[in-house]
């Protein structure tokens, strides 16, 4: 293997936007629907999408959900405590460079966002390159988004690995020839690159 793959939300990062909530003082029961009805909706995945007018997505939002007005308000005012880097991300991609691996990130991830939080990322003067679905246009699990990321950086997908925490990400990398590890946690990815022969703990 020559070529680590990253997801980086719930991988290197934590997305967390239950504590997020917590910080700005929602109680659980708008936590709990702020989640079900923004974060796992289908404008936050038009959001990914990146074709949509970010502005325009957001008003939607604040339609569909006009009761927590307020809280809507508060939530997209200030994105940048919204994700956490993990504490092992910038270590485990430093030494995976020092072993000679080349160090890629494949991410669903707003452009809003991106533009806010990737620039504070200690690894990112580490990596080889990335996609980024909003800036693509493309989303995973659309075998498209990992053809272009093989395609750009000139990378053999026998010689590539890809990590995420979601296994229909995963299984679409398999089915382009890419090893796939679903992350699970920090001790059972490094078991499965020791497998790998990837890194040896």
């Amino acid at each position: 293997m020559k070529n680590i793959v990253f997801d980086v939300g719930m991988v290197l990062v934590n997305f967390r936007w239950p504590d997020y909530m917590r910080d700005k003082g929602f109680d659980e029961p708008t936590i709990k629907e702020l989640g079900e009805k923004m974060i796992c909706s289908s404008i936050w995945d038009e959001l990914d999408l990146g074709i949509s007018d970010e502005a325009d997505l957001i008003l939607q939002l604040k339609e569909k959900l006009s009761s927590y007005e307020h809280e809507l308000d508060l939530f997209w005012s200030d994105l940048e405590r919204l994700v956490e880097e993990y504490e092992y991300a910038g270590p485990l991609i430093s030494r995976l460079k020092q072993e000679g691996y080349n160090v890629y990130l494949l991410s669903n991830y707003p452009k809003g966002m991106y533009e806010v939080h990737w620039k504070k990322f200690t690894f990112i003067n580490n990596i080889d390159g990335f996609v980024v679905s909003s800036l693509e246009k493309m989303v995973k699990p659309d075998p498209q988004i990992y053809q272009l990321l093989l395609d750009r950086y000139q990378l053999e997908a026998s010689d590539t690995v890809f990590i995420d925490d979601r296994a229909v990400n995963i299984e679409a990398a398999r089915n382009l020839g890419i090893t796939g590890i679903l992350f699970e946690d920090y001790q059972l990815l490094l078991t499965e690159f020791n497998k790998l022969n990837i890194l040896k703990f």
